[in-house]
């Protein structure tokens, strides 16, 4: 989220390591990946190595967009974890 003093993380979805899973989940999500200066709502798809992680994309979103791709996220890991193995 965007705030006064920069950029807050509000929230994080550790699903897979499966970069496969993780590209088909992100790229299925509500949203621009051509951020406006003032979007305050955005998602990012980190790649994380250790303690440390590179930003791979980002989707900018409004709240509605933001409820929906939260269920979206849920709906696809309980498929991958639950029904595709």
């Amino acid at each position: 989220m965007k705030a006064l003093d920069g950029i807050r993380e509000i929230g994080r979805f550790l699903v897979s390591t499966d970069k496969e899973f993780a590209f088909e989940t992100f790229n299925s999500l509500k949203g621009k990946t051509t951020l406006p200066e003032n979007q305050v709502l955005r998602l990012s798809l980190l790649e994380t190595t250790g303690l440390s992680g590179i930003i791979i994309g980002i989707i900018g979103c409004n709240l509605d967009e933001l409820s929906e791709n939260c269920k979206i996220i849920t709906r696809d890991a309980f498929k991958f974890f639950n029904l595709e193995k």
